[in-house]
């Protein structure tokens, strides 16, 4: 499947604008000025207990469109690029990178084969860890800072959202109570996949989180 409009679609600030805010917001709860937010554990701030299942009731604060559940996921190959950068370059960082792979896709004559991800590998906001990255069919060359590589296979926990990025930490935390209470322990990465961007309103863009597990 050619998803190479979407990619152009993405190609731009705007969905980086809407990351940065949800990223101040994280900053923002951590009221002592000393602990950052960990999206994967949640363990630096107090989540409310949840739900494993979306209900009725729930209206438009926690906007799951799937349930919570695990499955054991492949190998995928990838293109990336990964970087430090502070929260508020983030935007243009984003938007630069799915440019500059996006035209490496092209010269490869290559394709996309699933949609755009983000790994966030720490939660610093001054000094983000960031991977930058595109599915791809196979391993594929690596040029100048766009790395190939690889999301590992693992067990993961994994939900789809639906809303602005700024509002999904309660989303997060669902997730971590869900692990806490199926007995699995969280590791490694957190993975947000976005299956549209700014093209879309912002109550309409959907994500899929993914936490590996063990």
């Amino acid at each position: 499947m050619n998803r190479m409009p979407f990619v152009r679609r993405r190609c731009n600030a705007t969905r980086g604008r809407s990351a940065s805010r949800k990223y101040l917001k994280r900053e923002k709860e951590s009221s002592d000025g000393k602990t950052k937010l960990s999206p994967l554990t949640g363990r630096e701030r107090p989540y409310q207990g949840a739900e494993r299942y979306c209900t009725s009731n729930r209206g438009s604060k926690m906007p799951r469109v799937s349930k919570i559940d695990v499955f054991r996921k492949r190998e995928q190959p990838t293109l990336s690029i990964r970087t430090r950068t502070k929260v508020e370059d983030l935007p243009v960082l984003i938007g630069e990178s799915y440019c500059k792979m996006a035209a490496y896709l092209k010269e490869l004559s290559e394709y996309l084969s699933d949609v755009p991800y983000v790994a966030y590998h720490n939660m610093d906001m001054q000094n983000l860890d960031v991977e930058i990255g595109f599915p791809v069919p196979a391993a594929l060359p690596a040029k100048e800072d766009i790395q190939s590589g690889s999301i590992p296979a693992s067990k993961v926990v994994f939900c789809i959202y639906r809303g602005a990025y700024r509002d999904m930490a309660s989303t997060y935390g669902e997730m971590a109570t869900w692990i806490e209470e199926n007995g699995l322990k969280p590791v490694g990465t957190a993975y947000e996949h976005y299956y549209n961007g700014p093209e879309y309103p912002e109550s309409e863009l959907l994500t899929m989180i993914v936490m590996p597990v063990v």
